[in-house]
């Protein structure tokens, strides 16, 4: 053989060597490995699952309840409210496998009641503060109108309640005062019940009644209309004094004899209550011996002349 034979030879051994060499190299190419990553948008108690993995070929979803999917975008509907954690396996061709977790919180809509009661958080402190956090449309309110009326000794009344309680803000002038009558019409009937000269047909069923000497610890008496008139009230008492149907905040000093005060009235010792009941209020006490039991003050106002005022409606459901 002679060397130019020979030194091709070797040459075409060495090329098929690099060749064989590259497709190697080709075949072992590695594999990219998978990203696991997901959002999701909850509708109520459904859930749609939205897969933005990477270099996947298939999935597995752990929904935090005890089941699961291999869907790629599944959609999961949980059979109660509360917050699962939810888990996404990615796998690539080359069977690697990531896995990331998201809290996934559903609950159902409840849609607001526009009429519903609002939240009372009263406390009889004295301070009042807890009054104005109230928006006035859910507030009974009566305002003294001075000019229309010779009754001043109350000024000012709001009424809210709650499921236990009736609460009462009262601001009032203090000197002379006597007693103090809450007149309610549980039924609202106008043809039962008693009506004052003071109102529009109260037709109240029932009289709370006491004196600021004794903090205003009311009896409650039940309207008896065979006695007739103002003496249906007489006993005997439906609540005692002493049984805790009122209860008031320290009374404290607006100006001169200007005072202020709130109460809270225990809604379960007066029989009869259903979804609201109307309220007025009368006082007596005036400037002299022999008038501690005259009329001195009304809310809502009680007018000189023209139309009579009605009570004031409390909501109590």
């Amino acid at each position: 053989m002679n060397l130019k034979r020979l030194n091709f030879l070797i040459f075409v051994s060495l090329l098929g060597l690099v060749f064989t060499s590259c497709g190697e190299e080709d075949s072992t190419t590695p594999s990219i490995a998978p990203k696991a990553s997901f959002d999701f948008t909850a509708d109520e108690l459904t859930v749609t699952f939205n897969n933005t993995s990477e270099n996947a070929v298939s999935y597995i979803w752990l929904f935090g309840d005890g089941n699961k999917s291999t869907d790629q975008h599944p959609t999961h509907t949980y059979t109660e409210e509360g917050t699962y954690e939810v888990e996404l396996f990615a796998t690539n061709s080359s069977d690697e496998t990531k896995s990331t977790k998201k809290s996934v919180t559903v609950k159902l809509n409840v849609e607001e009641d526009e009429d519903a009661m609002p939240e009372v958080n009263i406390t009889l402190d004295g301070k009042f503060d807890d009054w104005a956090e109230i928006d006035e449309e859910h507030l009974a309110i009566a305002v003294l109108d001075e000019k229309n009326s010779e009754l001043h000794r109350l000024k000012e009344v709001r009424f809210i309640a709650d499921a236990n309680y009736i609460y009462m803000y009262m601001k009032m002038d203090i000197l002379h005062a006597n007693a103090m009558d809450i007149y309610l019409n549980v039924d609202g009937d106008p043809e039962t019940g008693y009506n004052s000269w003071m109102w529009d047909a109260g037709a109240a069923n029932y009289l709370m009644q006491s004196s600021i000497s004794s903090n205003y610890d009311m009896r409650l008496a039940a309207y008896d209309e065979t006695k007739g008139g103002g003496w249906g009230w007489l006993t005997p008492n439906v609540v005692e004094p002493g049984m805790g149907l009122m209860t008031i905040s320290e009374m404290v000093q607006v100006e001169d004899n200007i005072y202020e005060f709130e109460a809270q009235i225990l809604k379960s010792l007066i029989p009869n209550l259903g979804d609201s009941v109307s309220i007025m209020i009368g006082h007596s006490g005036a400037e002299g011996e022999d008038n501690a039991w005259t009329t001195s003050g009304g809310l809502p106002t009680v007018t000189d002349s023209g139309d009579k005022n009605k009570g004031l409606t409390v909501r109590l459901k």
